[in-house]
């Protein structure tokens, strides 16, 4: 990769600015997520957004309306349903909430953007959703507990 293409996208991540409390994805606001966090998702989105649209991509975020994926991707004749999950290390890790995963299972025009390392050399992979389920180890790790309706 060019040292121009690296500058261009940290310029990106270091211009990235917090979203709003109420702006993160429900599965984020859960469990508090850190400015560092908030930073990486937001830088994440515009590395992707950026990309996508480099590639012909006529691209409209989607992250405020539940669907299971943050990105609305279109080119004549085609779409693209993009989640987008940004890491600040190099190894790809992310979390997946369970409407992203019912959608990657079954809809055929799913794609997963996995930004790493996003604040300081960012790295981006799309994957189809054959390819994540190869490639990735999809599992619960956490659980919510919520308090059940009626009496106390």
């Amino acid at each position: 990769r060019s040292k121009r293409a690296i500058a261009a996208l940290l310029r990106i991540a270091h211009s990235a600015t917090p979203p709003r409390r109420n702006a993160l994805k429900p599965s984020a606001r859960r469990f508090g997520p850190s400015s560092v966090t908030a930073r990486v998702e937001r830088a994440s989105i515009q590395i992707a957004i950026r990309l996508l649209e480099g590639r012909g991509w006529s691209v409209r975020s989607v992250e405020q309306e539940n669907r299971g994926y943050d990105l609305l991707c279109r080119r004549p004749g085609k779409q693209l349903h993009v989640e987008v999950k940004g890491c600040s290390g190099r190894e790809p890790s992310f979390g997946i909430t369970p409407n992203e995963l019912e959608v990657l299972r079954n809809d055929p025009d799913f794609r997963l953007l996995l930004v790493t390392s996003a604040l300081t050399r960012p790295r981006a992979l799309l994957k189809t959703a054959k390819q994540v389920q190869s490639e990735f180890i999809l599992e619960p790790s956490a659980w919510i507990a919520q308090r059940r309706a009626g009496p106390a």
